[in-house]
């Protein structure tokens, strides 16, 4: 069974230690982190056990334990994978520690350097002609990375999780920087600095690109609706209808039909949730990546029929007409 320590430590001013309800958080999410990193990019090894011990011995037999000295170090005891290589390998491509100087070649930008250079989030990611792909900034400049880190870069889980693990200590001002190295290897230490917080940010809030080109399916119907939301001022992106003779509510995402827009601009048409349109609608389900849209078009709207149920009211008498 082979077993890899990974130092992680916190360097900065804690003459009264730092507070344990700041570091639990921390901690957790850096074990969560590294888990996912090796499910995504290690689907079919064992999985890891991370556990969490003071550097040197300690009273201490609690699952976090915080060590008394004031550089507080701490130890990820990462244990059970088939492969001690692996799990460097795992480390290196998430940016905790940079490729021993016998690597060969290395592993290219870990997924933390990516998303310092970036900033964030990007402005395009393209496949290359080999296994890598290319990630373009929002001044233009583009970077080539591994699959390994463009998979750690797409996952959901990770994005969530890796403000928690790895800018959430630069929260506290005393917090200078953190430093993470293989025990008895200064070779791969690699140190992360507190700009690294407002990337981290950006990267983890919204949608991520894909690389994945986009897959459409349409499908073309027409149905009677009852108008639920109109626009009195004929804007072509804010209506919903309900289908009519069921409950179903068609929420629309683009009018074509800029005749029928201008009649309800100009009062021509003065629609009641009791009127009945038949309407030729486009849907389209757009599938990229993981990411899934629904669009819904009315092409054009074949026939109005006004309810009899309408009626229009003189204010200036108070009656209806």
């Amino acid at each position: 069974m082979e077993k890899v320590d990974l130092i992680y430590k916190i360097n900065g001013d804690f003459e009264d230690g730092l507070d344990v309800f700041q570091l639990a958080p921390v901690l957790l999410s850096l074990g969560q982190l590294i888990s996912e990193s090796q499910r995504t990019i290690f689907p079919n090894s064992q999985r890891l056990a991370v556990n969490v011990r003071p550097f040197k011995q300690a009273s201490f037999d609690i699952q976090l334990i915080l060590h008394p000295m004031s550089n507080l170090q701490q130890i990820l005891e990462i244990i059970r994978t088939p492969n001690g290589r692996d799990i460097k390998e795992l480390l290196q491509y998430i940016g905790l520690i940079i490729p021993p100087a016998t690597a060969a070649a290395g592993c290219g930008i870990s997924l933390i350097k990516l998303i310092k250079w970036l900033k964030g989030k990007p402005k395009q990611i393209e496949k290359t002609n080999s296994t890598e792909l290319k990630y373009t900034h929002n001044d233009g400049n583009s970077i080539v990375v591994k699959p390994q880190v463009h998979a750690l870069y797409q996952n959901v889980s990770i994005q969530q999780t890796i403000y928690n693990g790895i800018a959430k200590p630069f929260e506290n001002e005393k917090v200078e920087n953190i430093e993470c190295s293989i025990l008895n290897d200064g070779n791969t230490t690699e140190k992360i600095e507190k700009d690294i917080v407002e990337p981290c940010r950006n990267y983890a809030q919204g949608d991520i690109p894909s690389a994945e080109e986009p897959i459409q399916h349409t499908n073309a119907r027409k149905l009677w609706v009852h108008p639920k939301r109109i626009s009195c001022e004929g804007e072509s992106n804010t209506w919903s209808f309900r289908i009519a003779g069921s409950e179903d509510i068609l929420r629309v995402t683009n009018i074509r039909d800029a005749a029928f827009l201008e009649n309800v601009k100009s009062n021509r048409y003065r629609l009641s949730h009791t009127d009945k349109l038949n309407v030729e609608i486009l849907e389209s389900q757009i599938i990229q990546g993981h990411k899934e849209t629904l669009l819904c078009e009315i092409v054009k709207v074949i026939e109005y029929v006004k309810s009899d149920e309408q009626t229009s009211i003189d204010f200036a008498k108070g009656e209806e007409k």
